[in-house]
């Protein structure tokens, strides 16, 4: 959900696009914690009786206290919506606090993970700027290593031109959870397939095949070849065939490539009307 339209709209074109020739592509609905309950009676009132797979994102706040008392008061209700709403996942902004005090990302995580399912997916954003994404992200980077099931999210756009980030950060964030093998998605701003200038927001909007792409070319490129390809807009350097992608001179064939997307698990478009998960 958000992408403009109201919960009941959003709901609505979820269930027509996933009852569709290509719904195997869709993955999860996208829903604010908030917007759990009414969700909840969409699907009692539309008697939809298969499970719904949810993603819900989490208040961001400041304050590690004032993150798990809005937590806290939103689990409470857990109990009362529909039981064929699944969360599969979880996604939140990690407080700031957090990184004014040192070693306490660990306890952190352990305890959001311990108000869900043991087979919640959980991914963490960090707040980044020009002069400490690198070290947030390497400290994120350490978590996934004891909490498994715990990824990395990356916000790749937003609804004005400052919420996309630079190529050099993006990319720095997709190598990383590479070499480290950490599970990660990205989020917002991704509703066309290749990289281009976008007049309406003034800012460069990358396009899905290239971040997916870069992704799933990781381990064969180089830090500038990254930037290159997140920025690409010319649609000829690309190539897909029934056995292989190709990038340039770069190419990863489908075995490897099932073997990515054990670690990129997914996109979230809002093109459709609504935010989902896709792959």
């Amino acid at each position: 959900m958000p992408a403009g339209l109201n919960l009941q709209d959003s709901f609505e074109n979820f269930i027509a696009f996933k009852n569709s020739e290509n719904g195997n592509m869709l993955s999860r609905f996208i829903c604010p914690v908030g917007s759990l309950p009414n969700l909840s009676e969409l699907i009692g009132s539309y008697h939809y009786e298969k499970d719904f797979p949810v993603c819900i994102i989490l208040y961001s706040t400041n304050e590690i206290t004032e993150f798990f008392d809005k937590l806290e008061s939103n689990i409470l209700c857990f109990g009362k919506i529909n039981p064929n709403i699944k969360i599969e996942s979880v996604e939140t902004l990690l407080p700031n606090e957090i990184f004014e005090r040192n070693n306490f990302l660990f306890e952190f995580t352990e305890k959001l993970i311990s108000y869900f399912n043991k087979d919640t997916e959980v991914y963490l954003e960090v707040s980044t700027n020009e002069l400490n994404y690198r070290t947030r992200y390497d400290y994120l980077a350490k978590i996934p290593e004891e909490l498994p099931g715990v990824g990395i999210k990356l916000r790749t756009g937003g609804s004005e031109a400052r919420s996309f980030p630079p190529p050099d950060k993006a990319a720095y964030c997709i190598r990383l959870c590479s070499e480290k093998h950490i599970p990660f998605k990205a989020s917002f701003g991704l509703e066309y397939p290749y990289t281009h200038y976008s007049t309406d927001m003034h800012t460069t909007m990358y396009g899905f095949v290239n971040l997916i792409g870069t992704g799933l070319l990781s381990e064969k490129l180089n830090m500038q070849e990254h930037i290159e390809m997140l920025e690409d807009e010319e649609i000829n350097n690309f190539e897909f065939t029934d056995s292989y992608f190709r990038w340039k001179n770069h190419k990863i064939r489908l075995p490897e490539i099932k073997k990515a997307r054990q670690l990129f698990r997914s996109v979230e478009c809002s093109m459709l009307g609504f935010s989902v998960e896709e792959l």
